[in-house]
């Protein structure tokens, strides 16, 4: 899993842009590596290429905006958290291996639904579209 904090500085970077983004981007595609956004403040990261990704805070907040940062943070490790167990669960027990992170997400819900694994909140990231899942 990779973990990016995203800040105007960290987008600013010429060495993030052409360097680490792109091979973050390439792990995902590849389906060698989940990569999710932790947004730190307030950046246009949405139209970067690293726009695909799920983030946290879920629902695009940044944690700056947050008047308890504590909560924010809390939020992102759960999320966090709750990807490995999925990704872990789907490694050991499943046969099928979504290629989304919606197909993730419903198959988490799946699970939960038979008592295989609980999901505590709704919805842990919030999902942008083909994120792929590694295998």
């Amino acid at each position: 899993m990779i973990l990016l904090l995203v800040s105007a500085n960290f987008l600013a970077s010429e060495y993030v842009s052409i360097r680490e983004m792109q091979r973050v981007l390439q792990r995902q595609d590849a389906n060698e590596a989940c990569a999710i956004a932790i947004v730190l403040q307030k950046v246009d990261w949405r139209s970067t290429p690293l726009g695909k990704l799920n983030s946290l805070p879920t629902y695009g907040r940044h944690i700056a905006m947050w008047s308890k940062r504590d909560d924010a943070f809390i939020e992102v490790a759960q999320g966090i958290r709750e990807t490995l167990e999925v990704v872990l669960l789907l490694m050991v027990n499943s046969p099928e291996v979504p290629e989304t992170a919606e197909g993730l997400y419903d198959l988490a819900q799946r699970y939960s639904q038979q008592g295989m694994y609980k999901h505590e909140r709704s919805r842990s990231m919030s999902s942008t579209g083909d994120q792929r899942i590694p295998r």
